[in-house]
């Protein structure tokens, strides 16, 4: 994921270019699980090397400060 969309990731709707490319999702998962967390007191933290990986990690309260 670039860092542009690693920007982006979390509104609803929103697709990085290659997912557009591939048509693949539709660009919700990362928004529902953003609200989610945001719901429950926690926060979704995103970290991405360019073709290497992306890793999503859900933090508590204690660490969202």
């Amino acid at each position: 994921m670039s860092a542009n969309d690693l920007k982006h990731c979390h509104r609803r709707g929103y697709q990085g270019e290659q997912a557009l490319e591939r048509g693949d999702g539709s660009g919700l998962g990362l928004a529902i699980a953003a609200e989610i967390a945001e719901r429950h007191g926690a926060c979704l933290r995103m970290q991405s090397a360019l073709g290497q990986g992306t890793r999503a990690a859900l933090w508590w309260p204690a660490v969202c400060q």
